[in-house]
């Protein structure tokens, strides 16, 4: 089986650890200025036009990843612990096999841990997930059988908490991100493959006891209502919801609820253009909806794909709302192909897109978008990709976005000239 949930027309290999290879002759931080050198925030409020594309001698860069032993090519967003930011990457690290890291909002990184294989686990696909100052996360493979999940503390003490796949029906390898319900004092998340089906499955891991204890909550069963791949689940209305890329009626992808019980039922089916089709994100949880995205659908043909994506909104009824439909225009600059979740401030969605549309397209885009759809969406940043980039310069945005003292903070898989991947701050 193919993972969906990669980029879907890169050139250079960005996802393969040997391209993550280089030499920036040395740390990788911001120069001289640090955040001061950023350029100012375009607009305030919530987005209501498009803007133009900001720019800067030094880009937006906070950290350049050096690759192998350095960590490299990250694939997801970030996580806060007192204004230090934690993540992940499935590739690069001392041994290649991924790596959790550090970066303060000053540029300073640190590798936490170097994935080992073997039981220390390896390839760490989803991002991390904070519970009560300590990190958890899962890593795809290795482990006593088909991945981990581990945690690991701001100090960089590591362990494997769980290991996938020892016993009959487990799930196995792990490849999204968790999320964690204070009032069940447990974390859940999907699996790839294995359950009861070997089509994958939603687990649980139970914080409340000394030795955390993981069960099989669903089992996906590889029907058109019960697609195999799905991504990280999401918490609303006392039950967990997912989008998968392929399946429901249309076969276009849908949206699922599942029970705490384990009962599975299709919210929503994506159809044909203008209706979006193969969403690759999670969904965000604003007020009484859910909020997402679809990589194809929409209007048009997209540089050879069935339209550019769209951003819906959707109730759990399965009233579904497409906000806003990205364009193919030479006349402007739109993202295309949205593969990252949503996040809310106020009234506003932000989002990236890791390719791009229109005359002077760049290599992605951090995009703002009002949850009424009103007005259309504003470009915030526009990712340059040109031969006059400085080293380092970030290209090819994945991973949500996280919102930090009026920034939004974000990770690259490659950046020009090293091509290892950044971590970079714009203007909220």
């Amino acid at each position: 089986m193919e993972l969906l949930r990669k980029p879907l027309v890169l050139g250079c290999c960005l996802a393969v650890a040997g391209c993550a290879q280089g030499n920036l002759g040395g740390p990788g931080a911001l120069g001289p200025g640090g955040l001061s050198a950023l350029p100012s925030a375009p607009h305030a409020g919530a987005p209501a036009s498009r803007m133009k594309r900001l720019s800067g001698s030094n880009g937006p860069q906070i950290y350049v990843f050096q690759g192998q032993p350095d960590a490299g090519t990250p694939q997801v967003g970030l996580v806060n612990i007192g204004n230090t930011l934690y993540g992940t990457t499935s590739a690069a690290g001392a041994n290649n096999l991924g790596s959790v890291y550090s970066v303060t909002t000053g540029g300073v990184e640190t590798v936490m841990h170097s994935f080992a294989g073997g039981a220390d686990g390896e390839t760490p696909y989803g991002a991390l997930t904070n519970v009560n100052g300590t990190l958890y996360g899962t890593t795809y493979q290795a482990g006593a059988a088909h991945g981990t999940i581990f945690s690991i503390t701001p100090s960089g003490s590591y362990k494997v908490v769980y290991n996938f796949g020892t016993t009959t029906g487990d799930c196995i390898e792990p490849n999204s991100t968790m999320i964690y319900l204070p009032g069940k004092k447990a974390l859940y998340g999907y699996a790839y493959r294995g359950g009861a089906n070997g089509e994958g499955c939603i687990f649980k891991l139970n914080l409340a006891h000394k030795t955390p204890k993981e069960s099989v909550v669903y089992s996906f069963t590889g029907s058109a209502s019960s697609s195999t791949e799905a991504s990280a689940p999401v918490y609303y209305n006392g039950a967990l919801y997912l989008t998968t890329p392929g399946g429901g009626a249309n076969g276009l992808g849908a949206v699922v609820k599942v029970t705490f019980t384990g009962q599975e039922s299709l919210v929503y089916s994506f159809g044909s253009e203008p209706d979006g089709a193969h969403p690759q994100a999670g969904l965000t949880v604003v007020g009484n909806a859910l909020y997402g995205t679809t990589s194809e659908g929409g209007q048009g043909a997209c540089a050879g794909s069935a339209g550019c994506g769209i951003v819906f909104k959707v109730t759990a009824a399965g009233k579904e709302k497409v906000l806003y439909r990205f364009k193919d225009d030479v006349k402007v600059i739109d993202g295309a192909n949205p593969q990252s979740p949503l996040i809310a401030i106020g009234n506003t969605l932000y989002g990236v897109t890791a390719f791009c549309s229109g005359t002077g397209c760049g290599a992605g885009v951090v995009f703002a978008l009002n949850t009424s759809g009103k007005g259309g969406d504003s470009i915030v940043f526009d990712f340059l990709d040109t031969a006059s980039d400085p080293d380092g310069y970030p290209l090819f945005p994945f991973g949500a976005l996280l919102s930090l003292n009026g920034m939004l903070y974000g990770t690259t898989e490659d950046s020009a000239k090293v091509g290892a991947g950044t971590v970079y701050a714009v203007p909220q």
